[in-house]
């Protein structure tokens, strides 16, 4: 199975299926204006943790301990404690535990890398640009619908 997921609702695409609707893309426009309002850190950490909760609860229904980086590209260093840490220790093949998976997903939610990881034979995941999170479940045994549900129960969108 394989679908993605983001914070656009698909009821702002047209036809062609282009979005429409004028709102920040990523970590970057945080002070920047839509609809005539200041994008804050506050939202954006607001959706972040939804993200998180939605790649949790496939991690967690996969039941697995820990998570393989499958490729990477690091961009900037944020040169803060935890995360600069994920950032020199990012790289293809490394394991983490799923304690650590929270972290390490800052730092691609927040554009300093950029990854897919996951669980070889279970599930793969990619985290493109804007904001959209490619999955492929590969271990048909799972609960599917539970994972679909869980990231639907969000505010997140498929499509």
């Amino acid at each position: 199975m394989e679908f993605r997921f983001s914070k656009y609702n698909p009821k702002y695409r047209d036809s062609d299926n282009k979005y429409n609707n004028d709102e920040w893309t990523c970590f970057g426009d945080i002070g920047k204006y839509f609809k005539d309002k200041a994008f804050t850190m506050e939202e954006y950490l607001e959706i972040e943790s939804k993200y998180i909760y939605s790649i949790n609860s496939i991690i967690s229904n996969c039941q697995v301990d820990r998570i393989e980086i499958f490729e990477c590209e690091k961009y900037i260093n944020p040169n803060t404690s935890v995360l600069g840490d994920y950032y020199l220790l990012l790289n293809y093949g490394n394991f983490y535990d799923k304690t650590q998976v929270n972290d390490l997903m800052k730092l691609f939610f927040r554009n300093y890398a950029w990854c897919v990881f996951g669980v070889r034979n279970v599930f793969k995941i990619e985290f493109g640009h804007d904001l959209y999170v490619h999955v492929q479940i590969f271990d048909l045994n799972l609960n599917l619908r539970k994972i679909v549900e869980d990231i639907q129960s969000n505010e997140i969108f498929l499509g």
